[in-house]
């Protein structure tokens, strides 16, 4: 016969396991008591329990769940993201904490968000860790490029401004001169500099028509080229180096816009085609020299060329040595590689089955890899590649807790 003592004790613990979760409703000032109901019992119970007292549930997992103290939830919400996947998924995104003094991460994130949602994704390609964070600020925007940490945003037919995610700071530009059809945006520098300039190009085959702004002057230019050449911008954003901006045609010409010296000159540099049948190009600078990424159809082949300005010509080159490539439609960055394993890789936003398992090709191996480790083919059939995003170089403060999500 059951005490009243047993009786009392048994409602200090959850109900047994069912054929379906229980789903959890706490209540009270300190969130003490909670109202369990599950599918197959029609009857809820209700149950006290002194440790959820002053406590928050993040995340649960095969019956253990995750409690933070509710004082303390930043602090724990960042420590919960590490536990595993699933705990990451189940903690509530948050924004990231304002830096006065910041340092740069040694390896770029892939950002990519819904441009419908304040929700925005980081990957880190190193750890294949996804941060997500509110960020209203990218509603209905579009991430055109990005530099140094800072993003170039439009929005609607002639909005455009900065926006940098790690801080939390927008700087408004001047209203484009007319309506947006841009085929490349980029900037030179960082939009805090005097010398920053933006540059935003369209064409029509033989002509070519650009809009660039120098941030001191807060004004736009519009100058009108002729090319000699039919010239179809590709769809990646030109390239600034040593005072000009560079930018590809699909037929693999480089158009050069030079600004040195407060002058505006259009060059169509007519380069002979090093191959055929390509899918898609990429253009990056790395260390003052043009490189240039080409992916056959499905990435059945990549290969990279280096741009001798000697004669103007690509040349093939089979080796990044201790260098990695991060490449993209929006931007292209070329770094020295951290670690050993990303030495020699090109990395894509490209993502096999689950989207933290992000595929790399390998001029070694000459195979497209996962890094998940569950990839390893010479094309990228069967794969997923995420449109609206971009790789950017995070800006954070590693004393603090850079990631508050």
């Amino acid at each position: 016969m059951k005490t009243k003592a047993y009786k009392q004790a048994s409602l200090l613990r959850p109900p047994a396991p069912g054929p379906a979760p229980w789903l959890v409703f706490p209540s009270g000032e300190d969130r003490e008591n909670h109202t369990l109901f599950n599918v197959s019992d029609p009857e809820k119970k209700n149950y006290n329990f002194l440790e959820f007292k002053g406590k928050k549930c993040l995340a649960s997992m095969n019956g253990w769940l995750v409690m933070i103290n509710l004082e303390l939830q930043t602090q724990y919400r960042k420590n919960a993201r590490f536990v595993c996947k699933t705990w990451a998924a189940s903690v509530p995104p948050h924004r990231w904490p304002i830096n006065q003094i910041a340092s740069t991460t040694e390896c770029p994130w892939l950002m990519f968000s819904n441009r419908k949602k304040i929700q925005c994704s980081f990957l880190d390609p190193i750890s294949s860790f996804i941060h997500s964070v509110h960020m209203p600020e990218l509603l209905g925007a579009k991430m055109c490029f990005s530099k140094a940490g800072w993003l170039l945003m439009s929005r609607g037919n002639r909005s455009i401004f900065f926006f940098n995610p790690f801080n939390n700071v927008i700087i408004e530009l001047p209203d484009l001169p007319l309506s947006f059809r841009f085929s490349g945006l980029s900037f030179s520098s960082l939009p805090t500099s005097p010398d920053c300039i933006v540059g935003a190009f369209t064409n029509n085959y033989y002509e070519v028509d650009i809009c660039y702004l120098r941030i001191e002057e807060k004004a736009w230019a519009r100058r009108c080229f002729n090319n000699n050449v039919i010239l179809n911008l590709s769809v990646n954003n030109p390239v600034f180096c040593d005072g000009a901006f560079y930018y590809l045609s699909h037929e693999r010409h480089l158009g050069v816009l030079d600004l040195k010296d407060g002058k505006c000159d259009w060059t169509n540099l007519s380069i002979p085609e090093p191959f055929s049948s390509i899918d898609r190009n990429y253009l990056v600078e790395c260390n003052g020299e043009m490189l240039l990424v080409s992916v056959g159809k499905l990435g059945k082949w990549v290969d990279v060329y280096k741009l001798d300005p000697s004669n103007m010509n690509w040349t093939v080159l089979n080796s990044l040595e201790d260098r990695a490539l991060f490449v993209s439609v929006t931007t292209s960055i070329s770094l020295m590689s951290i670690d050993v394993k990303m030495k020699n890789k090109i990395y894509f936003p490209i993502s096999y089955k689950d989207k933290n398992n992000y595929l790399f090709y390998s001029l070694e191996t000459r195979r497209w890899h996962s890094s998940f480790g569950d990839y390893c083919k010479e094309d990228i059939y069967d794969t997923s590649e995420q449109l609206h995003c971009t790789w950017i170089q995070p800006v954070l403060n590693w004393e603090d807790d850079f990631m508050d999500s």
